[in-house]
């Protein structure tokens, strides 16, 4: 009705009684598979739509006995277009419905993959001039074929030199993460901006505008699932609440001797704030170096 040039792709399916072999031992079992997906090109060039797929009472087993069970996994994607531009926003998420471990329900999650402001030119662009590419240093150098390391380091080599055309609409990236059980909700999020190198006036850093990354843990939710994961394993009630409680303990300890995480309100955090040349972790702000710094002591 907008007198857009519209191609439409319109999918629904349903399989039931599935099963993925995925050794001699181990199998993955799903009662039914549905898809659904509407998607259309507008003006020939940017695709929309949504889509969402779901596997229903899943089983993975190993040798012959169940090791865990989920309710329902479910895929989900959308893209729309960014209003008065030439780019599309892409969203996908994938949703862990109620998964359970030797009949202790370990609680549900969801996790999404948020990319705002891509341009659908630039990565037609990037895919024709970076598989050109890769095609020319394998004729010049038939011996990549059979070596991995190699291959991966000239693939490396092509993505990083052609990385710029993805990034001259300077795109914003999401990855949202939350988990949930009886007592509550784990939250944590990255939210990373892109910056246009050609446009950059930065010094140290031309890549990225900022990133932010916060993480929530309520330490109940943390110790009812280690509790449940001991549970599962064959503990008694008893001993199970003691070493939950003893591992979210040592962990926060850790966490805290490391200045990693603050502790208010029994529930955990971690925030993180950065911009080129500057970052404020956990409120303290300090240079990229002392941060670096502290990370590479904590890894060691």
């Amino acid at each position: 009705g907008d007198g857009s040039s519209l191609s439409n792709l319109d999918i629904e399916g349903k399989v039931e009684d599935i099963v993925l072999q995925l050794s001699p031992m181990n199998k993955v079992t799903a009662k039914s598979f549905t898809i659904d997906s509407l998607a259309r090109l507008e003006e020939k060039k940017f695709p929309v739509g949504e889509s969402e797929s779901k596997f229903n009472q899943i089983n993975i087993i190993n040798h012959g006995e169940d090791v865990a069970q989920i309710d329902a996994f479910v895929a989900k994607t959308m893209l729309d277009r960014v209003k008065d531009k030439d780019y599309i926003n892409v969203n996908l998420t994938y949703e862990l419905d109620k998964l359970t471990k030797g009949n202790q329900q370990l609680g549900s999650g969801e996790w999404s993959l948020i990319a705002e402001s891509i341009d659908p030119s630039a990565v037609r662009q990037f895919i024709i001039q970076y598989n050109i590419a890769m095609q020319k240093q394998l004729a010049a150098h038939p011996e990549l074929a059979n070596d991995e390391v190699a291959l991966q380091e000239v693939n490396a080599a092509l993505f990083k030199e052609y990385l710029p055309l993805l990034q001259k609409s300077e795109p914003t990236i999401k990855q949202p993460v939350k988990w949930k059980n009886a007592l509550g909700e784990l939250n944590a999020n990255l939210d990373i901006s892109i910056a246009d190198p050609a446009k950059s006036s930065s010094s140290t850093n031309k890549d990225i505008k900022s990133l932010n990354f916060d993480v929530k843990l309520p330490l109940n939710v943390a110790t009812e699932t280690a509790k449940q994961l001991n549970l599962s394993e064959g503990m008694d009630a008893e001993k199970a609440q003691k070493r939950a409680d003893k591992q979210i303990s040592g962990m926060m300890t850790l966490g805290q001797m490391f200045q990693l995480i603050t502790i208010d309100n029994n529930t955990a955090s971690l925030q993180l704030r950065y911009t080129p040349g500057k970052v404020v972790f956990n409120g303290q702000e300090m240079s990229e170096e002392e941060f670096m710094s502290r990370a590479g002591r904590f890894v060691h």
